[in-house]
């Protein structure tokens, strides 16, 4: 019966810590695309605040896609359910970097011989690391386009957020590559389609009372 309405809720916490990850990370820790600077970064005393920022985000966003799903499977064309497998994959992978990045780095970075690999970026540039990374950026782009194609068939939620959900989406697996403000603000653009849905969610609870409308 309140299923709508905790996805709702769950859809806007995760856009809502998600967003303060994404503004904490841009102005609290000195990446400024150098991958020398990753190892100050570790050091530096914001690195667990921030992260479990994103650790608790991603875990929240699991759950919520998990009762979204729920609650609109059955209405879904099928490259819509092909979306929610994709995106799945991808919250659960980027739910484990978030996790190595928050309790293994720290401690790798207190050994001089794992500075040096840190420093030096040995890891993200490992084959098995590219692989994941990239794994993450394809299920996680191709996951929302194929969602939000399905979504806007639904007729429930306003095109145009979704519309800007699927290009955030689409654009974040460059975001590294657009860097800084921009990187920041196609991000942001993504958060707000999923914030969209979350609202939306939630007004379709109180005006209906049951979850049915959007499957």
């Amino acid at each position: 019966m309140y299923r709508s309405q905790i996805s709702g809720i769950l859809l806007v916490a995760y856009s809502c810590l998600m967003a303060l990850f994404a503004l904490l990370w841009h102005f609290l820790l000195p990446y400024n695309g150098n991958i020398e600077n990753y190892l100050m970064m570790i050091k530096d005393p914001n690195w667990f605040a921030v992260n479990m920022c994103g650790w608790l985000g991603t875990l929240t966003g699991i759950f919520a896609l998990m009762l979204f799903t729920q609650r609109v499977y059955k209405g879904l064309a099928k490259i819509g359910k092909l979306g929610v497998f994709l995106v799945f994959v991808a919250f659960l992978l980027h739910f484990c970097l978030v996790t190595w990045e928050l309790v293994i780095f720290p401690v790798l970075a207190q050994t001089e011989a794992s500075e040096f690999v840190i420093s030096q970026g040995l890891i993200m540039k490992s084959p098995m690391a590219l692989v994941v990374y990239s794994l993450f950026s394809l299920c996680f782009s191709l996951g929302f386009v194929f969602l939000g194609i399905a979504l806007v068939k639904l007729k429930v939620y306003n095109k145009i957020f979704i519309i800007g959900l699927m290009l955030g989406a689409l654009l974040y697996a460059f975001a590294v590559a657009f860097g800084g403000y921009i990187g920041l603000m196609i991000f942001l653009v993504y958060l707000t389609g999923i914030a969209h849905i979350g609202i939306k969610n939630l007004k379709l609870k109180e005006q209906n009372g049951t979850d049915n409308k959007a499957s």
